[in-house]
C-alpha cells in the first residue's frame, strides 16, 4: 500500500491517530506535504513537486538522507498530487498484491475547491488505470467503484454512506443492507437522491451492484 501526503490542510491529531500502527510500502511526499510528514517523524520513499510551499530546511534534510527527489518546474501542466499519483499508480501496477486499497491519500481537503475537485478526478485516474486510491480526511473517506462491491459495517469510516453518480447516470443499482435500498434503479447524475444512506441497523454487510457507470462512495462520521 501507498501513502501519499499532499500539500492541503491538515489535522495532525487526527493523522497520529489514523497512522498509529499502519504501515506502508512507500510513501510519497508532494511538495508542503513534506512538512507534515517530517511533524509526524515518517520517512518518505520519494519526494515530489515544485517545491513552492515546503520548507526548505526539511527538504535539504531528507536530500542528506539521499531521499531520491523529483523536481518539476511551478509552471507545468500537471499538480504536484497527479505527479504523485502517477508514480503511485506505476508502483501499484508493478506490486500489485490484490489490495482493497493501494492508495491511502492525506491532505488531499480543505482550501481551495477547485485543488479539491482536481483532486478527486484523480482518483478516478487512478481507478482507470486499475488502482484503487482514497482521499481520508478526519471526517470522510472517498473512493470510485465501477463494480459490485460489498462493504463490511465493521469497516465502515462512520455511520453515513453516501453514493454518487459520476460519469453520467448509474444503471441498475440494487442496494442490499442499507437502510434505505433500491432495485434496479437508475441513479441520476446531478441529483441528491444517494446522499446520507446508512447501514441497516440489523445487518453486517452493505452490497452494492449496478449494470453501468461510476459511484463515488463517500463514507463519513458526521
Amino acid at each position: 500500500m501507498i501513502l501519499i501526503f499532499c500539500g492541503g490542510k491538515y489535522n495532525l491529531d487526527f493523522c497520529r491517530e489514523y497512522l498509529n500502527n499502519k504501515e506502508f510500502d512507500t510513501i510519497i511526499c508532494t511538495d508542503s506535504g513534506l512538512n507534515t510528514c517530517h511533524a509526524l517523524k515518517r520517512i518518505p520513499d520519494i519526494i515530489i513537486g515544485d517545491f513552492d510551499s515546503v520548507d526548505m530546511d526539511i527538504l535539504k534534510e531528507y536530500k542528506n538522507k539521499n531521499i531520491p527527489i523529483e523536481k518539476y518546474p511551478v509552471e507545468k501542466d500537471e499538480t504536484d498530487l497527479e505527479l504523485a499519483i502517477v508514480k503511485a499508480v506505476e508502483l501499484s501496477t508493478e506490486n500489485n498484491d490484490n489490495n482493497d486499497t493501494d492508495v491511502v491519500i492525506l491532505g488531499a481537503t480543505g482550501g481551495r475547491m477547485d485543488h479539491l475537485l482536481a483532486n478527486i478526478d484523480l482518483l478516478y485516474y487512478a481507478l482507470c488505470s486499475g488502482v484503487r486510491a482514497e482521499i481520508i480526511d478526519s471526517y470522510s473517506r472517498l473512493y470510485f467503484i465501477k463494480e459490485s462491491t460489498r462493504i463490511y459495517k465493521e469497516n465502515l469510516y462512520g455511520k453515513y454512506i453516501s453514493l454518487v453518480p459520476y460519469a453520467g447516470n448509474v444503471k441498475g443499482l440494487t442496494l442490499k443492507g442499507f437502510k434505505y435500498e433500491t432495485v434496479d434503479y437508475t441513479l441520476e447524475k446531478g441529483r441528491s437522491r444517494g446522499i446520507s444512506n446508512e447501514c441497516c441497523e440489523d445487518s453486517s454487510v452493505m452490497d452494492i451492484s449496478f449494470d453501468e457507470g461510476v459511484l463515488m462512495v463517500v463514507e463519513s462520521n458526521g
